[in-house]
């Protein structure tokens, strides 16, 4: 073997490692955001929870994970919940600095795209940037005081790909 083809084992193994190091991230972070949709879903909304999945990260991209609900809720809930999984990123990946912003640009757009309606309902006789700022708030209260649970479901959700009620339920006792 020449100095030319040990060169490109190399850099292929090393692009291998890295692409995996890649999906192993998305795939945390994947499972951070749909948990924490699980998590509130529960601890707002009670057995209204139906399940939540994950895909296995492909080399077409991370995201497509999703819990669902019975029940929708009242607005200010559904929003609530709708902002969990970038609010949970942005608590899980403090040293990335990410933003609300940056998050409902790339990982959150379609919760963003779905929040908009309840936005404009819950801002009919207010200020629609105080309505958004609130629901901010409230999401990293809950979050903050549910984390344990959500990094319990997270952890499970990678490990199994998808959880129902009753698993969701189970593991908010469940120290990791």
């Amino acid at each position: 073997m020449n100095d030319s083809s040990e060169s490109r084992e190399t850099s292929v193994a090393n692009s291998s490692k890295a692409l995996d190091d890649l999906y192993t991230t998305l795939d945390e972070l994947d499972s951070i955001h749909e948990a924490a949709h699980a998590v509130l879903t529960v601890a707002l909304m009670g057995a209204s929870f139906h399940c939540v999945e994950l895909p296995y990260p492909t080399s077409a991209g991370s995201g497509g994970g999703r819990s669902r609900r019975f029940d929708r809720g009242d607005d200010s809930t559904a929003l609530i919940i709708g902002m969990a999984g970038a609010g949970a990123e942005i608590l899980h990946r403090p040293d990335i600095g990410w933003s609300w912003t940056s998050r409902f640009q790339s990982s959150a757009r379609g919760d963003w795209k779905l929040a908009q309606e309840k936005i404009n309902r819950l801002a009919l006789n207010g200020d629609r940037k105080q309505v958004i700022k609130d629901a901010k708030a409230k999401t990293l209260t809950y979050l903050a005081g549910h984390w344990d649970w959500v990094l319990s479901v997270a952890s499970a959700l990678r490990k199994y790909r998808y959880l129902g009620y009753h698993e969701v339920v189970i593991l908010r006792n469940q120290p990791l």
